[in-house]
């Protein structure tokens, strides 16, 4: 049976839509398990939901989307509890309970489970499935939730040690952090040893570290930073999205975190994170500073997206690079004179200006080549220039250097694309840029 993933959740959709005419139409279409190879319940609605679908598919695989239809993607990500207290209370909570318990048998046959839902709490708990449930053929896992009015917690020592069988073929995986950490916990080799499709993509979210003294740390049951990346390290992900991490500090016992440019301190990553790609959205610029600071992250395509840079981004470094709705600090400089990659990407970067444009000029790099520029405006065109002239001059005082290498080559500038909202180049100055340049691109109409 082909599905139409657009009409997906349209719970009017056969076979759901026969089973609740009648309890005689339901028997007719339960007998049929090819028709329940994909499952959809809104947990939102008032129409009773076909619990027996997991059952009705007997021995054929099958793919399950719990989701709550009450509210859309586009709306906030910062949900109100107490709007949706009646629909947590009366409607969520009950049915998230029933649904666990009627899918929690058949997960071993479950190939994709998505649950899109309001409250953290209906949410199955991951580690206690894996432990009585294994799902070896999962292929796609999103817990994903807009509320955490119930706070999700890690699964401890109590728990540790215990043997679970890894997925087979994960191609796409969705987590609270805290959920991550607790199966990391249960098992250390868990993700090791689960096999990923080599563009498996895992998105982590929501999640705040505490910081402590040593001892307290030592004590603790909160999971620290050091360990997160150790265990990111030894999991061998190829691509990875951290999503809304923050740091919190124990004020009473920990000394303020020391500013190195003002005292000259310098960080030693333990660690080397290599990873196809990385995308950080929406996380604390103490939790960049603490992970930064354990880990040397290298990734072919990287994106930063509403954050603020620490220190310890120096760490970091990617081949392509977008930086998007980003404030820049004086931390930037770090990253954009370390940048070695060939391109780097600016989205909505209302910092980004002339200052910033030199130092690509001046970095190191020798294969820079591609600049891509969408909707920021504090920047000029004849900054732009300079980079372009920078980057020929550099070109021609390393084929003069005859201590380096052949392979050693310095490019020539080859892109510069500029779109939505900014400075908008004359028509003599895209002519220039036409001759200086193997593609020149601008919104000519955008005002």
């Amino acid at each position: 049976m082909v599905w139409e993933s657009s009409k997906f959740r349209n719970p009017n959709l056969f076979p759901c839509v026969l089973s609740r005419v009648c309890q005689q139409w339901a028997q007719v279409v339960a007998q049929y398990p090819h028709f329940w190879t994909r499952v959809a319940l809104d947990i939102s609605s008032k129409e009773p939901l076909p619990l027996g679908a997991f059952r009705w598919s007997k021995n054929h695989s099958f793919q399950a989307v719990i989701y709550h239809s009450g509210y859309s993607k586009e709306s906030s990500a910062s949900v109100q509890v107490d709007e949706y207290a009646l629909v947590s209370t009366s409607i969520e909570r009950n049915r998230a309970q029933a649904i666990k318990e009627a899918l929690a048998p058949h997960l071993g046959r479950c190939t994709s489970l998505e649950y899109d839902v309001l409250l953290a709490s209906s949410l199955p708990d991951l580690p206690d499935l894996l432990q009585r449930n294994p799902m070896p053929n999962i292929e796609v896992l999103k817990l994903d939730c807009r509320t955490f009015a119930i706070i999700l917690s890690e699964t401890r020592a109590s728990l540790t040690g215990t043997a679970l069988t890894p997925f087979r073929n994960m191609k796409k995986l969705k987590l609270p952090v805290a959920t991550f950490l607790s199966i990391g916990r249960l098992d250390s080799h868990f993700w090791r040893l689960s096999k990923r499709d080599f563009f498996c993509r895992i998105e982590l979210y929501h999640y705040e570290f505490f910081i402590a003294d040593q001892d307290s740390l030592d004590n603790s049951d909160v999971t620290s930073v050091a360990e997160f990346v150790k265990l990111l390290v030894s999991s061998k992900i190829p691509n990875l999205q951290l999503d809304n991490v923050s740091v919190r500090l124990n004020a009473d016992s920990v000394t303020p975190l020391i500013d190195p440019l003002t005292t000259g301190r310098m960080t030693s990553p333990r660690a080397l994170l290599r990873l196809i790609s990385f995308t950080l959205k929406n996380s604390s610029t103490k939790f960049l500073d603490e992970f930064f600071r354990h880990c040397l992250v290298f990734a072919d395509f990287a994106e930063i997206d509403s954050c603020v840079l620490s220190y310890n981004a120096r760490n970091f470094d990617a081949l392509e690079l977008t930086l998007a709705n980003m404030r820049f600090n004086a931390n930037m400089q770090f990253v954009m004179t370390r940048f070695s990659g060939h391109t780097i990407r600016f989205k909505s970067c209302p910092s980004l200006d002339d200052w910033h444009l030199r130092l690509l000029c001046n970095t190191d790099c020798d294969i820079f080549q591609d600049l891509y520029i969408e909707d920021c405006e504090g920047y000029s065109i004849q900054e732009l220039k300079n980079l372009v002239i920078t980057r020929e001059e550099n070109r021609e005082e390393a084929g003069a250097d005859t201590e380096r290498d052949e392979w050693e080559v310095v490019t020539r500038m080859a892109t510069i694309d500029l779109k939505g909202t900014g400075p908008k180049p004359s028509s003599e100055d895209a002519a220039w840029f036409t001759e200086h340049l193997e593609t020149f691109k601008y919104d000519s109409d955008v005002v």
